[in-house]
């Protein structure tokens, strides 16, 4: 990517994006931020309903933005009309919450200095500052590091999304440092995570630690990620609000049988236009996609 392009992309998300989607909410120009009503007005909320259908950026626009789970690939993505900035959560060295969707950070992201590179690009064996001197967009003016947890929720006040954040380490510790920092997050903001968080993982006991720990403290959904379904829904729905597969192997009877048990069904993770189609027809209530332009244009269409 050249900077003549980037100039044309800068230009484009601060002139074309025609500013955040507050549902019912007011839009404040001078902010640039949605604006929500007091919670006790039930008919103007800028609550994100959660029967609505889900349309979820995988790592953002990772398809404009390798690796994904970067701030320029968040905000592509809702420039785009995501409803959910899906990514992956790590834990620092120094206890911070970092974006990257291994344990190592990504490939794309190069040392950018100053001084020497450190000897590690494990994150859990570095800390923020360090992991903020790498640049994962090294051909974009500007210096885009795995961002912190922080600067990723901060997107509220752009638009009207919400997030569906990955456990990626499940060790109950590093689950109890990740819940911690969305706590004191919402806790900070007048509780603003409020209906718009779904904490995901490949781990039961990861869900079911965040949920007995954290359910009293931070209002959140979990959604179990499988790799081959199969799962007893009433099992599932112990410690799950949704089911998250992958796509190929669905049926319209599989995904009955998880909404009487009370769970939504979010398959991942689906780039294909006649895949999403036949998944939302399926009566899927959301897609995880790399291609949120694609799947808002094949949601409004197919749906």
């Amino acid at each position: 990517m050249d900077s003549r392009w980037f100039v044309v992309f800068s230009v484009c998300v601060v002139g074309c994006d025609p500013g955040p989607r507050c549902g019912t909410g007011a839009l404040d120009p001078e902010t640039d931020t949605c604006v929500c009503p007091l919670a006790e007005d039930a008919a103007s909320t800028c609550e994100l309903p959660r029967d609505r259908f889900d349309t979820q950026a995988h790592r953002g626009a990772r398809s404009t933005f390798a690796p994904g789970n970067t701030l320029p690939a968040f905000v592509e993505a809702i420039r785009l009309g995501a409803d959910t900035l899906e990514g992956d959560l790590q834990r620092t060295l120094d206890g911070a919450v970092v974006l990257n969707h291994d344990a190592t950070l990504s490939a794309e992201c190069v040392f950018a200095g100053p001084g020497v590179a450190p000897a590690s690009r494990v994150v859990a064996e570095l800390t923020a500052e360090e992991i903020a001197l790498f640049d994962c967009h090294p051909a974009i003016a500007g210096l885009d590091p795995p961002p912190r947890l922080e600067a990723v929720l901060d997107l509220r006040t752009r638009a009207n999304v919400g997030f569906d954040l990955e456990l990626k380490d499940p060790a109950p510790d590093v689950v109890d440092t990740i819940m911690q920092a969305f706590v004191d997050y919402d806790s900070a903001c007048g509780h603003c995570l409020e209906d718009r968080l779904l904490i995901q993982s490949f781990d039961e006991d990861a869900l079911r630690r965040a949920r007995d720990a954290f359910r009293g403290m931070l209002d959140f959904e979990t959604s179990f990620l499988v790799l081959y379904p199969g799962d007893d829904p009433a099992y599932v729905a112990q410690f799950a609000d949704v089911y998250a597969p992958t796509a190929p192997t669905l049926d319209a009877e599989f995904i009955a049988r998880f909404h009487d048990a009370g769970l939504r069904v979010i398959p991942w993770t689906v780039n294909d236009e006649a895949e999403m189609c036949g998944l939302i027809d399926m009566g899927v209530d959301g897609i995880i996609s790399d291609d949120p332009a694609l799947l808002v244009r094949t949601a409004e269409r197919c749906r």
